[in-house]
């Protein structure tokens, strides 16, 4: 009984401060008079296809891509959130859920998330469909907000 109170308030002061290493929650418009952008998490057809849209909008927007995680200034970082092949489907066709993440690092060395979201794409089993694949749909996504203006 003597042990239980000291180490119920050693077990309350780890978790409390082990929650220090969480991200903050910033704006995109943080991101302003940053250029150097570093692509995570994209497979390599992924990374072609990102490129392709950085092609595109390349007159509205400053952001160069670097091949250097210690070049960027901040970091554009995609992931696949679920895969599902569609009920009661023989034909082989799938649902396919994506996200993006924008985020840099302040000078305390604390990962800032200044913007993120979702895509989903519905592919049929020829792999064929009417949409942009999502990677391309987020980082357009990702565009518009960075060129929105401020209300």
């Amino acid at each position: 009984m003597k042990l239980f109170l000291p180490i119920c308030i050693l077990l309350f002061t780890v978790s409390a401060f082990g929650q220090s290493d969480l991200p903050i929650i910033g704006e995109i418009s943080q991101l302003q008079g940053m250029t150097k952008v570093y692509i995570a998490g994209a497979t390599s057809d992924e990374r072609k296809i990102v490129l392709t849209a950085f092609k595109k909008e390349q007159k509205k927007i400053p952001f160069v891509v670097v091949g250097d995680p210690d070049e960027a200034e901040f970091f554009m970082n995609f992931g696949e959130l679920s895969r599902q092949v569609v009920a009661n489907n023989r034909s082989g066709a799938y649902q396919e859920r994506d996200e993006l993440e924008v985020y840099f690092y302040n000078k305390d060395k604390k990962k800032v998330i200044v913007f993120t979201d979702t895509e989903t794409l519905d592919r049929t089993s020829s792999g064929f469909n009417f949409s942009f694949p999502n990677s391309f749909n987020l980082t357009r996504n990702f565009f518009k907000a960075y060129n929105k203006k401020p209300k």
